[in-house]
């Protein structure tokens, strides 16, 4: 399970809160500052109803679907370091979390994926609940194609 320690507390197991699934009234979704500006305009018109917000850095908004404050993360520009993927990432699986590309498949840790001199993750990523990476990926996927 995943655990959080606030101050000198103890140790205390993260309570996991999966959201409803989305709507047309209530689907957030995570979305960063450069990801809003090249991508939120496509990807409103595919999902109605979606609201993005941002926060912080890459663990920050993965926290933040752990915690079920938003049902989905898509990281798009493919610019994130490795070292700062690999641990969010494994807390998201732990928890329970679907975490893939755009097509639905795993992501890789391979050198076509990473960029050699920089490190560069540059896969596209979807970290979220099942309830909403199976509705829509999809419409993520023909959005961001018709770019």
């Amino acid at each position: 399970g995943l655990f959080q320690t606030v101050g000198a507390m103890a140790p205390q197991p993260i309570a996991l809160c999966q959201p409803p699934a989305p709507t047309a009234e209530n689907c957030k979704i995570i979305l960063g500052d450069k990801d809003q500006k090249n991508y939120a305009r496509a990807l409103a018109q595919s999902i109605p109803g979606v609201e993005f917000y941002s926060l912080g850095s890459f663990g920050l908004k993965v926290i933040e679907v752990i915690l079920g404050r938003a049902g989905l993360y898509l990281y798009l520009n493919g610019r994130v370091k490795v070292w700062d993927t690999a641990g969010p990432l494994a807390l998201a699986k732990a928890a329970g979390l679907v975490c893939c590309d755009l097509q639905g498949q795993p992501l890789r840790w391979t050198k076509d994926v990473i960029e050699p001199e920089t490190l560069a993750h540059t896969q596209s990523m979807a970290i979220g609940w099942p309830e909403y990476i199976e509705p829509l990926l999809g419409k993520v996927q023909q959005a961001v194609a018709g770019l």
